[in-house]
């Protein structure tokens, strides 16, 4: 249970933010920790993708659903959910447009269990047509509504990777796999590794995700990130969408790998 006994004062002194002053979130109406809190004081975040093999199976691609849960400084997850994130959509675009569907997602504080307020606006744009998989923007709800940045994925079937922009449309960091990763094997590791690197090219961590296999249907399960040392308030919010928009890329190669198969 994440208990603060002052809500804008628990900022992690090492990590740099240009928010840091930012006293808007002490009006926010939420008990205990908010969400900007705990991206800057967590080491990272691990989050759990709550599709099922009946959903994998499912003739029209269901609305996913996602929890994530803090990770502790011994790379743990902990046991409560901090956020938890659904899908709207809607149906013909699940049918027809599959994982290239358009979506909008709301990222949820949880409290205890119980859903909080509103933290993150994902919305994705529709990539039927597209090489890649679309691109996702990144909105924060929590306090005063503003753009965080943006996430394209490119290379769905040789090295699959994403880009995180900033509101410029810069590039701020690049998460991406090893192309035997890709779609071929995909299916063959049960556990697969995306590199972070920064917009200098320099490696600075990883994310990872277990895949699951049940009655021969393979599907992302568990995903987790530490963050970067250098990263700030905006990069956490990026690299903590990323893993849903990874999720969704993920669902389609494997898809594709039964298919070819």
């Amino acid at each position: 249970t994440w208990v603060s006994e002052n809500p804008v004062g628990m900022l992690n002194p090492d990590v740099p933010t240009p928010f840091a002053a930012d006293l808007r979130l002490q009006s926010l109406p939420i008990a205990g920790w908010t969400g900007y809190e705990l991206l800057m004081t967590l080491p990272g975040l691990y989050m759990k993708d709550k599709l099922t093999t009946m959903d994998t199976i499912s003739f029209v691609e269901p609305k996913r659903r996602f929890e994530f849960y803090g990770l502790t400084d011994m790379n743990k997850k902990e046991k409560d959910a901090i956020f938890r994130a659904k899908e709207d959509s809607d149906w013909g675009g699940r049918l027809f447009g599959g994982t290239k569907r358009g979506f909008q997602m709301v990222v949820k504080l949880m409290i205890n269990g119980v859903e909080g307020g509103d933290f993150l606006l994902l919305d994705k744009d529709q990539a039927w047509f597209q090489i890649g998989n679309g691109e996702m923007a990144v909105t924060l709800l929590e306090g005063e509504q503003r753009q965080l940045g943006y996430i394209t994925a490119h290379s769905l079937d040789i090295a699959p990777s994403l880009e995180l922009l900033d509101t410029s449309r810069k590039l701020r960091y690049t998460v991406s796999s090893e192309p035997c990763q890709g779609g071929s094997c995909g299916a063959c590791c049960p556990d697969l590794t995306y590199q972070i690197t920064n917009r200098r090219g320099n490696l600075i961590g990883d994310l990872r995700v277990q895949l699951d296999s049940e009655f021969l249907i393979t599907r992302p399960d568990d995903f987790k990130v530490n963050f970067p040392k250098e990263t700030n308030f905006e990069d956490r919010c990026l690299l903590m969408s990323s893993m849903i928009m990874l999720d969704y890329f993920i669902t389609m190669m494997l898809k594709r790998r039964r298919n070819r198969n």
